[in-house]
């Protein structure tokens, strides 16, 4: 069921590279992922809110900078950076925030776009 969802979520983002490239900045690229789930009928969720603690104690509600699709996984992106390893780094503490356990990172480089799939255990 993850897989199957996790294969459509790629296949969306590969097609989104194809159709438009790379080289746009956050704001664009993100428009187009939007508009590319939409167009697959996947049902996702912006800025996903996750408790907010200080010293072990719940003290509010944060959004994160992030989409969870179809209610099991999630996508974190970046534009015109040089590798993925920041969205990795985020999207593991994202995933614990929000009892996840599959997610996808993906950058809109400059010349070329990387995806890569993560699990909470990473």
């Amino acid at each position: 069921m993850h897989r199957d969802l996790g294969i459509t979520i790629r296949d969306c983002l590969k097609l989104q590279f194809a159709e438009h490239g790379s080289g746009y900045g956050e704001e664009v690229t993100g428009k187009l992922m939007a508009a590319g789930l939409r167009r697959q009928n996947l049902e996702f969720v912006k800025s996903p809110l996750a408790k907010s603690y200080l010293h072990g104690v719940q003290v509010d509600f944060s959004a994160l900078d992030c989409i969870v699709v179809g209610g099991r996984i999630l996508v974190i992106t970046s534009a015109l950076f040089q590798d993925n390893e920041i969205n990795l780094r985020r999207g593991i503490s994202y995933l614990n925030a929000l009892n996840l356990q599959w997610g996808v990172a993906v950058n809109f480089g400059k010349k070329t776009t990387e995806f890569t799939a993560f699990h909470a255990d990473s």
